[in-house]
């Protein structure tokens, strides 16, 4: 088992592309688990701390600027994700082609 995206897709002629794929897919993921701990930063920065004695100290929440971040993140996740399965398909599409036009010619020659 192989841990990277497209791992049994294989080409002789598209490598550059399948390595484009691959690379868009894995930026695309890494961009999703950013937007996620940007989201999940609002619920753990923020709000009213005591420090004993009945003192206490406030610290900004950071709210608003994690939302559009978190929002900003997935777009541009979908965005890589798409372009890499895209890129993916085009040369599964020729690896398959190219077996198909292999095997009419070994035919015709037979």
């Amino acid at each position: 088992m192989t841990l990277y995206p497209y791992s049994k897709i294989k080409t002789e002629k598209l490598g550059l592309l399948l390595f484009a794929a691959r690379a868009t897919t894995i930026i695309g993921l890494l961009i999703l688990l950013f937007s996620i701990g940007f989201i999940l930063l609002i619920f753990f920065t923020g709000g009213t701390h005591s420090l004993g004695d009945g003192a206490t100290i406030s610290s900004p929440r950071f709210g608003i600027p994690s939302i559009l971040t978190g929002v900003w993140g997935f777009a541009s996740c979908i965005f890589f994700l798409l372009i890499g399965g895209v890129a993916a398909a085009v040369v599964s599409l020729e690896n398959q082609f190219s077996k198909y036009i292999n095997n009419k010619e070994n035919k015709s020659d037979a």
